[in-house]
């Protein structure tokens, strides 16, 4: 064989290993950014339940039958039915509703000394800060990993096998 011959092949080999190299690394991103929108997601799952809950408790404990129907309208929809648009749309909504519950809690004193709706705001309080923090991570991953099939050699990568750019939350 001639080194012609040996320096094609070369050079074949080195294009098929870098572009392996290069879908692993994308994939092992893919992967990182879905395991970060998960924990994203049951943070958001937790605090449904417990706006849920919530609305329920308040709702039990006003004696003039004061009833929460726009709540009732939005938490009782089926979150894991939805596309993640239709979440993001839902717990954007559920976010203004538990804005009201908070401000009838803390408007109604006797409310705030009720233990269940005491722990409840307590652990809304704490999930509020590791959903912040999780977001926070997967905006990161989903950053890296965009920039990553944005930038060549990776977008030619992507391209071939199919891979797209993830959303933002």
């Amino acid at each position: 064989m001639s080194w012609t011959v040996w320096v094609i092949t070369a050079i074949i080999v080195f294009i098929c290993i870098a572009v392996v190299t290069i879908f692993y690394n994308l994939t092992k991103l893919q992967e990182e950014t879905r395991e970060k929108y998960l924990k994203v997601d049951s943070y958001q799952m937790e605090k449904w339940n417990m706006a849920k809950r919530l609305t329920e408790y308040v709702e039990n404990y006003h004696q003039e039958g004061k009833t929460f129907e726009d709540a009732h309208a939005v938490l009782d929809k089926d979150l894991m039915a939805m596309g993640k648009e239709e979440k993001l749309a839902a717990y954007r909504q559920m976010e203004e509703i538990l804005g009201k519950l908070l401000v009838e809690v803390k408007e109604h004193g006797n409310l705030q000394c009720e233990e269940k709706i005491r722990m409840i705001c307590m652990k809304l309080k704490d999930e509020a800060f590791m959903y912040h923090a999780a977001e926070a991570e997967y905006d990161r991953c989903v950053s890296k990993y965009n920039d990553q099939i944005e930038k060549a050699p990776g977008k030619y990568v992507a391209g071939i096998f199919g891979l797209k750019k993830q959303p933002r939350s």
